[in-house]
């Protein structure tokens, strides 16, 4: 595997001044982008240095990611380096780099393991001044003597096998069942903070309130957890209820209506002319997007 999964992670990293000065959102935020540049850059150690994909990566607007990054970016003592493209973490370089030092050099160990395990044989070790002649004989006698060790050693090992005990067959694996998502789902799902609540249950209340009629469209869903998000103080702190409950309990409908207010409140006349809930959130999609007007999302029940 030349890609690895996982980097380490010391206290001493967490405990450095340049992150401690930081403010707890802030202390996340930068974690959360180490996690981003570890699984997602081909190096492993950079970002794309683009504010309005970072904000909503993070499920945060742009004004409040442009804050945290001053907190980040501290001037004359940045934690994370930036040029015209990309934000680079030398922290994450350091380590990518050493672990594929590693990876090399066991590569390289097991080679050797395997061409000394090869070339390993076995050789008649002839003593000195003993004639040409008697070498046939002395190669008959040790093959005697091997055979003999051998049968010997079968013998014992089929005593050892009456002893054993059955072999139990292993248990039937149960077959997995794979979930087709829909495309709204996953737009949702990838916009919702990830807590320990199982993906598929939150996809089984969604289908539940689907069909029944109760779902909104999906810029409204968004909206709601835009407004829980940036809002909602318990969420803020990191209480955040599973997806599932969250849909349930349809806490989305109130939280749309609050967005709403909210967004609108603070829009440009334009916007409020517009009126639409995804507009005011996302001004680059467009709002006559079915996928955003159809929360039935043309599925057979």
């Amino acid at each position: 595997m030349n890609r690895s999964p996982a980097f380490q992670f010391y206290p001493a990293d967490w405990f450095d001044f340049r992150v401690t000065r930081m403010s707890y959102e802030a202390q996340g935020i930068y974690m959360r982008i180490l996690a981003y540049m570890w699984k997602d850059s081909p190096d492993q150690c950079s970002l794309l240095n683009d504010d309005k994909m970072i904000a909503k990566s993070l499920g945060i607007s742009i004004s409040k990611w442009k804050k945290n990054r001053t907190l980040i970016f501290q001037k004359g003592d940045p934690i994370l380096l930036e040029n015209e493209t990309h934000l680079i973490s030398l922290r994450l370089q350091h380590e990518a780099l050493k672990q594929k030092q590693y990876r090399e050099l066991q590569s390289k160990k097991g080679n050797l393991s395997v061409q000394a395990r090869f070339n390993r044989g076995s050789t008649v070790v002839q003593p000195e001044g003993q004639p040409n002649g008697n070498q046939e004989s002395t190669l008959l006698s040790s093959s005697s003597s091997s055979s003999s060790n051998i049968n010997t050693l079968a013998s014992s090992h089929v005593e050892e096998a009456k002893e054993l005990p059955p072999v139990l067959e292993p248990a039937p694996v149960k077959k997995r069942i794979s979930h087709d998502y829909s495309e709204n789902f996953e737009t949702w799902w990838d916009m919702y903070p990830k807590t320990n609540g199982a993906k598929k249950n939150a996809w089984e209340v969604w289908e539940k309130k689907r069909k029944a009629g109760n779902l909104l469209t999906l810029a409204e869903m968004c909206a709601g957890i835009y407004y829980e998000t940036s809002q909602n103080e318990k969420w803020k702190n990191g209480y955040i209820v599973y997806a599932e409950r969250w849909l349930k309990s349809e806490r989305y409908v109130e939280a749309a209506a609050l967005a709403a207010e909210m967004l609108a409140a603070n829009a440009t006349a334009p916007e409020r002319r517009n009126g639409s809930p995804a507009s005011l959130l996302y001004p680059d999609i467009d709002p006559s997007d079915p996928l955003l007007q159809d929360p039935t999302e043309t599925e057979e029940p």
